[in-house]
């Protein structure tokens, strides 16, 4: 688009982005339309250029259909819940220091994932490697929790 060249470019409302986004992958539900071509269907449906969805669920519903987003979403939800649970219920059982750091990283943890609902930083290597990293950690905790317990 001419605009785009230009740098006169009509901001888009990321609840406009979203709706149109939902609207689209309402076409082709199941496999999605692929990695990348959001930009070019938004600009010729829309006629303005936004570059992703600005949401990480949206963007993967739209990329490789809804039943890979639901997967990583349920995935993450559950990571969350359990590890808050297991930190919750073991707050008198561990020192303090163990119970900070795992507060902590429980903490950063949603922070992050929540940062990815309003925008989507996942494509910078460092944010999608961090959050990765993370989620990686509520697992061990879960885990580390789970054996404590049995023990």
């Amino acid at each position: 688009s001419k605009e785009y060249l230009s740098g006169n470019i009509a901001r888009e409302f990321r609840f406009n982005i979203w709706i149109n986004a939902i609207n689209f992958i309402k076409i082709n539900p199941i496999f999605g339309f692929g990695a990348g071509i959001f930009p070019m269907i938004y600009l010729l449906k829309k006629g303005n250029w936004v570059g992703h969805t600005h949401n990480l669920f949206l963007e993967l519903a739209f990329n490789y259909g809804i039943f890979l987003a639901f997967i990583i979403f349920i995935f993450i939800v559950i990571l969350i819940f359990k590890s808050f649970y297991l930190l919750k219920n073991s707050f008198l059982k561990e020192d303090f220091n163990t119970s900070l750091f795992n507060k902590a990283w429980w903490s950063s943890a949603v922070l992050l994932v929540l940062s990815q609902m309003v925008d989507l930083q996942y494509y910078d290597g460092r944010v999608s490697m961090t959050l990765w990293l993370l989620l990686s950690g509520l697992l061990s905790i879960i885990k580390e929790k789970e054996l404590n317990l049995e023990s």
